[in-house]
């Protein structure tokens, strides 16, 4: 059962193996000073794995993926392989999801509380199916979003194609 939301894709890029190296960490910065981003990434390269994030003024810190990802030599071929993992933060999507069930609930109580006792509003009845729609799109939308965001900015930056989902 996965409990926090995920995504893997295989990519292959035309550039080698240390070019892609190269161009992720020429596009990461391992601090952030508010106001005057460096690079569009923040994280670290430990061999041929990196794990990054974007930072960004405009999207909520909880819905920011963490980007894994492995490259190796395409074995088909010239250039390389990219396996990438988008992941959510644990606590930050927990939160975030259980901010907006109490958010539910608490409107949904209100509701509940101002119709008559004696009559009945089938309609109102309805409402405890909405809570799921609240909390899903406060928290799954808003990672697919900065998810898609993401690998566009990376399938842009190295030139990757498509080669699956891992």
């Amino acid at each position: 059962m996965r409990l926090i939301p995920s995504e893997e894709h295989l990519f292959t890029s035309p550039l080698s193996v240390a070019q892609v190296l190269q161009t992720v960490q020429a596009n990461t910065a391992s601090s952030f000073v508010l106001g005057s981003p460096e690079a569009p990434f923040r994280g670290s390269l430990q061999g041929n794995n990196f794990a990054i994030w974007r930072l960004s003024l405009f999207t909520n810190w909880a819905n920011r993926p963490h980007v894994t990802g492995r490259v190796a030599p395409n074995p088909n071929g010239a250039g390389s392989v990219v396996w990438l993992r988008q992941r959510a933060n644990l606590v930050a999507f927990w939160a975030s999801g259980t901010i907006a069930l109490l958010l539910a609930t608490g409107i949904m109580g209100l509701i509940w509380d101002a119709m008559p006792k004696n009559q009945l509003y089938p309609p109102y009845y309805l409402f405890p199916f909405i809570i799921p729609v609240f909390v899903f799109s406060f928290t799954l939308v808003p990672f697919k979003l900065a998810a898609a965001e993401n690998r566009s900015m990376l399938t842009g930056l190295l030139r990757l194609q498509p080669s699956g989902k891992a």
